[in-house]
């Protein structure tokens, strides 16, 4: 099974597009890509309006080849359904397989060798992050910029590394 570790923060929004929406919300302004009105916090409209949805459109590119497995801060508090149920409203078209556990005092990379060790059947995996505190899968790090986020040159290194 071919996996991408998902993070969202720098990956599927940006701090300038957080900021855009923060500043609508509020001053009582409809969205600002034009997508209508801010959904109430903490619903996962709300959490939905938080995604870039040129972002998610991109990371649907990789969807018909591979599923998600949260390991964003975004999962703390959150169900696998209520992770599946965010990224559909903001337009994922995958399916959300899994998420890591939260290992407090390790760095995300150990938390997804655990996540690993656990799952054998998910070896064909990249990371898509913001961060590089991967070790010892660096050699798997798709790294973005958290200024701008998921690019399509990040999705053709993702389809390069699952062999796609």
């Amino acid at each position: 099974m071919k996996i991408v570790f998902l993070d969202i923060d720098g990956v599927l929004n940006t701090e300038s597009f957080v900021a855009s929406v923060k500043e609508a919300e509020d001053a009582g302004r409809p969205h600002p890509d034009g997508r209508g009105p801010l959904s109430p916090f903490p619903t996962d409209g709300w959490w939905s309006d938080m995604l870039d949805r040129e972002a998610v459109d991109l990371l649907n590119q990789v969807a018909p080849v591979a599923s998600f497995v949260i390991s964003s801060t975004w999962r703390i508090n959150k169900s696998l359904e209520d992770m599946q149920n965010i990224l559909n409203l903001a337009g994922l078209q995958g399916k959300v397989v899994g998420m890591t556990a939260r290992l407090h005092g390790h760095e995300r990379g150990k938390e997804i060798s655990a996540f690993l060790t656990e799952n054998p059947n998910m070896s064909d995996f990249v990371i898509l992050d913001d961060r590089d505190d991967m070790a010892p899968n660096e050699d798997r790090l798709v790294k973005t910029d958290s200024r701008t986020g998921l690019q399509p040159s990040h999705v053709d290194r993702i389809l390069e590394l699952l062999g796609v």
